[in-house]
């Protein structure tokens, strides 16, 4: 009797551990709420420049996608689950973000992936092109058209870039990021419709143009558009490849690494994936399944299986991390939006806490200091939680109440759109003995559709590290290309004044942390013009006591010039003006000059 007081013991003090909510009283929200209003007060704005830029997108989570996978995580981990955090919700900033196309109120993936690498809106199905394209009209495509994006401005900065995702490599989100077409679908050759031949695949592009060419890592699903109509898939003997060109696609990357002279690696399954030599690896591709990768809780973990998304995370910063002038990566959680598309809500909610998961995975990896962390979704799905269930109620179970008009019970979780629906002679399906709790288990829809319909609400976006304040309020979608192209100083923002002047602001700290600088201030009264914003370094210019140094000027006057002369290396750096200044030098050069 003594052992089972004590099992039982041991286990509610297991129990108390895992579950940090250990008592609803007044005090306890109340240091809860204070410990936050600290946390925020103490919280500093980062300013520098970001050498490196990950940009998480979930596809299709929504605000509900994340409550619910929120608790579900929690009470998997044995707590009530509402208190739960999942890791992207604990980043600093976030913003509400208008998803809508230009010709679309509800968007898909194509113009809204298109909006966020670009900072352009674009139609509905188009990749990489402005609104003047007409969808599925090659004709219409123009150089003037196609649009740059946040990839191409990184590897115009000579930093690495990379792709992972869960869906096919071609699929919309990626395949904004690198490919401009007038048809989402134009995965391969064998998409593009007669007449239209002048336009180049997705698969193609990513292959043989800029930026996709440059891609370091390329990491996800779709070997069926790489491959010709007449070779069989190596996985699937009864699958094959799509390409009517006869293109080997593979080999061609291939081809394109090893003329370069640059060291590479291909693989399609576990073990090869894990025996990767990362240093000895510049450019990865890893096609892992015929068309997309499988949920998390479905794939193979062993050799011939799957790397989860945060393996392929985890090697592909790795693999970006050897360049010292930074990169840029892109990661989508794909299939949490197939999901829904199927109204399997245990399938959508597994596959956003993988997607933390790999942002935790991130997040161990990085310095927050020189690193820009966004999460964000390109649409939202019409997935609702209701009822009014007691809390810690299993998110997956029965809601708390049933219908009072039908007297019928329902879950939690459910669809406004979807396959979901199921009617019977007496009205609504009665769903008390059907298993709920199973992954395959479609929730049921107010809607009938053979494929769920996107929502149209805000989606979130959550961001942590320099400039990262810029993500804040309601935002349009296409404005977070702009926020990280500031965050970086890269592409349109490489010129900016605002980038001229925190460049100048990292020099200048730079300078003053050598280990020998020790410095004094002579302040001399006398008016001084204005400095005009000009380029970044004036060669061979002479300084006031007509020594020679490298001058670099800044963007933006404002209301003190101030001129730094260092020991070492005796750089002037003119930073502002007004009609007093002064000039800091080290000792040893004031010595030298009086």
């Amino acid at each position: 009797m003594k052992e089972e007081w004590i099992i039982l013991l041991v286990a509610v003090w297991v129990s108390l551990l895992r579950n940090p909510v250990r008592s609803q009283e007044a005090d306890f929200w109340k240091k809860q709420a204070e410990t936050l209003i600290q946390d925020h007060l103490q919280e500093k704005i980062n300013t520098r420049i970001a050498k490196n830029i990950i940009l998480f997108i979930g596809d299709g989570l929504s605000m509900a996608t994340t409550t619910a996978a929120r608790i579900l995580d929690g009470q998997l981990h044995g707590g009530k689950g509402e208190e739960n955090h999942l890791a992207y919700e604990r980043l600093d900033h976030t913003a509400l973000i208008k998803t809508y196309c230009t010709n679309k109120q509800i968007p898909d993936s194509a113009c809204t992936a298109t909006a966020m690498a670009s900072g352009v809106k674009t139609k509905s199905r188009v990749l990489g092109l402005d609104d003047s394209v007409l969808l599925a009209n090659c004709s219409t495509v123009t150089n003037s058209s196609k649009l740059s994006n946040i990839l191409r401005w990184a590897q115009e900065a000579e930093k690495s870039t990379g792709i992972v995702t869960t869906t096919r490599i071609t699929h919309a989100t990626p395949a904004a990021f690198y490919a401009h077409a007038a048809d989402r679908d134009w995965e391969d050759d064998s998409a593009i419709p007669e007449g239209h031949g002048a336009c180049k695949d997705i698969a193609k592009q990513l292959v043989e143009e800029l930026p996709g060419r440059d891609l370091k890592v390329i990491l996800g699903g779709g070997r069926r558009h790489f491959f010709p109509k007449d070779l069989t898939d190596i996985q699937y003997a009864n699958r094959t490849g799509r390409r009517s060109d006869g293109r080997n696609l593979v080999e061609d990357w291939v081809a394109d690494k090893f003329k370069r002279n640059f060291a590479y690696n291909y693989v399609h399954k576990n073990d090869e994936f894990n025996d990767i030599d990362i240093e000895e690896t510049d450019y990865l591709l890893g096609l892992f399944d015929h068309s997309h990768m499988k949920y998390d809780s479905d794939r193979d973990t062993g050799p011939d299986g799957q790397p989860s998304i945060s393996r392929m995370v985890h090697t592909a910063l790795k693999i970006l991390q050897k360049n010292k002038k930074g990169y840029f990566l892109m990661v989508e959680g794909g299939r949490i939006d197939h999901a829904h598309h199927e109204n399997h809500a245990r399938y959508a909610l597994e596959d956003t806490i993988a997607f933390s998961s790999a942002v935790s995975t991130a997040m161990k990896m990085i310095n927050l200091e020189d690193t820009l962390v966004i999460v964000t979704a390109d649409h939202a799905h019409s997935l609702a939680i209701s009822g009014y269930s007691n809390r810690g109620h299993p998110i997956l179970d029965l809601a708390g109440t049933r219908s009072d008009v039908d007297a019928k019970p329902y879950t939690t979780l459910m669809y406004a759109v979807g396959p979901g629906f199921v009617q019977s002679s007496e009205g609504r399906e009665n769903i008390t003995e059907k298993p709920i709790k199973e992954k395959h288990y479609r929730q049921q829809s107010t809607v009938p559709a053979s494929s769920a319909a996107h929502d149209g609400e805000d989606v979130l976006a959550y961001s942590q590290g320099p400039m990262a304040h810029l993500v804040n309020g309601v935002m349009e979608q296409n404005a977070l290309a702009y926020v990280m192209a500031y965050s970086a100083c890269i592409g349109p923002a490489r010129k900016s004044q605002q980038c001229y002047r925190r460049r100048v602001e990292a020099s200048s700290a730079s300078t003053k942390t050598t280990a020998d600088m020790r410095t004094t201030t002579v302040s001399i009264n006398r008016p001084v013009e204005p400095v005009e914003p000009q380029s970044d370094v004036i060669a061979d210019a002479t300084d006031i006591y007509g020594m020679q140094n490298d001058v670099t000027i800044a963007a933006e006057p404002v209301e003190v010039l101030r001129v730094t002369i260092s020991g070492a290396g005796r750089n002037m750096i003119l930073v502002n003006s007004c009609m007093i200044f002064s000039v800091s030098f080290t000792i040893s050069s004031l010595l030298r000059t009086l």
